[in-house]
């Protein structure tokens, strides 16, 4: 289904998923005719204004972070009442997306994967960035 919801430079094409902060959407940066994925806080959240200067201050720090495992934060605004992050969108879809489609990884598969994510974890870490 296509959306075409437009978000400042961004248009919304498709939902790929949720989770407890936001919907995650592939989307289409106007200006630059790249895709992104575009993180949209839930509403619910919008209207904490404690919640959404952690969130904002949160963005600002994994913006800064530059690592091969961690997605590239690119973009953070409001618009029309919606809290928006524009990121580095990555085709190959999460890790709950492979687990549901291949099932149980084999063991080197799932050693490499846990690899990248404690490389990417001890870097953000060494900058100060707890992940929860």
């Amino acid at each position: 289904m296509n959306l075409n919801i437009k978000l400042g430079n961004y248009t919304l094409l498709q939902e790929l998923g949720r989770g407890g902060y936001g919907t995650v959407y592939l989307a289409r940066d106007e200006a630059l005719q790249i895709e992104r994925a575009v993180k949209v806080l839930h509403p619910s959240l919008v209207a904490d204004p404690q919640f959404i200067e952690r969130f904002r201050q949160e963005a600002r720090l994994v913006a800064q972070l530059k690592h091969e495992h961690i997605v590239q934060v690119f973009y953070m605004d409001e618009e029309q009442g919606h809290i928006y992050l524009a990121m580095e969108f990555l085709a190959g879809g999460s890790l709950k997306d492979v687990l549901g489609r291949d099932g149980a990884l084999p063991y080197a598969r799932a050693v490499a994967i846990f690899r990248q994510i404690t490389r990417a974890l001890d870097y953000a870490h060494g900058k100060n960035l707890v992940h929860r």
